[in-house]
């Protein structure tokens, strides 16, 4: 029971601390994506995104992972069926020696989501 009681102690806590680090997250939710690029050192997604009618295009850093790359497929290739998120986050990182700055802020990738639209709510 003791045992049971510290784990789910420390539980709370490491779900506690994960909510603050990621306090800078974005979620950019498409409706349809009409492209990917990947040059090598990111990926770009384009499309519409729910809720506008223009597109935009969404860069992400490279080391997407591969699973994600199959949901971008799916909504490549069937449109309007699924909606696809994509959440990123932003960190600020110390330059590595022999390079001295200040702290420069990237933008990480932190997961993705592919939801199928009910059949009556499609565009």
């Amino acid at each position: 029971m003791i045992a049971f009681k510290r784990a789910l102690a420390c539980g709370a806590l490491l779900l506690s601390s994960s909510f603050g680090a990621h306090a800078g997250q974005t979620t950019n939710t498409f409706a349809f994506l009409t492209g990917i690029q990947d040059d090598g050192s990111s990926i770009s997604l384009t499309g519409v995104l729910v809720n506008t009618t223009t597109p935009t295009t969404l860069a992400l850093p490279s080391g997407v992972p591969d699973r994600c790359a199959n949901l971008f497929l799916a909504m490549l290739g069937n449109p309007g069926t699924y909606n696809l998120s994509v959440v990123t986050d932003t960190e600020s990182m110390s330059p590595h020696p022999p390079i001295d700055g200040p702290p420069v802020t990237v933008t990480v990738f932190t997961n993705c989501r592919l939801d199928r639209v009910p059949r009556g709510d499609r565009y």
